[in-house]
């Protein structure tokens, strides 16, 4: 589902989890929003290293490792994918990220693409 700027404010407001895809050319707001799900995971700073977590590379095991763990003092968990490269990925890989995705229950999983 496509969702507006307003509606991702209302859902960080709201302390929504889910998974969300930060694609497109407006890099202004992709690091905007993104920078707002920091604040919220990284709120007690002491904590921050057990709660967020950023995958580099697109590593979708990584992604799955961390979407089964559980958050430690904390409600949920901020876990970011970078650099995926979803033009490259094999049916059976998007259909495995699909897979992961659903399964995402109190974590946020913020995908985070470049411009291609």
């Amino acid at each position: 589902m496509i969702i507006t700027t307003k509606d991702l404010e209302q859902k960080q407001r709201q302390n929504e989890s889910g998974a969300y895809l930060f694609f497109g050319e407006e890099e202004y707001l992709k690091r905007h929003y993104l920078q707002k799900f920091r604040e919220k995971a990284e709120a007690d700073r002491d904590l921050a290293a057990f709660n967020h977590v950023i995958i580099n590379g697109g590593d979708l095991d990584a992604l799955e490792a961390e979407c089964s763990g559980l958050a430690l003092f904390a409600e949920s968990r901020l876990i970011e994918l970078r650099d995926l490269n979803l033009k490259k990925l094999k049916k059976e890989q998007l259909a495995g990220l699909c897979d992961i995705l659903e399964s995402v229950d109190t974590d946020t999983v913020v995908i985070y693409t470049l411009p291609s």
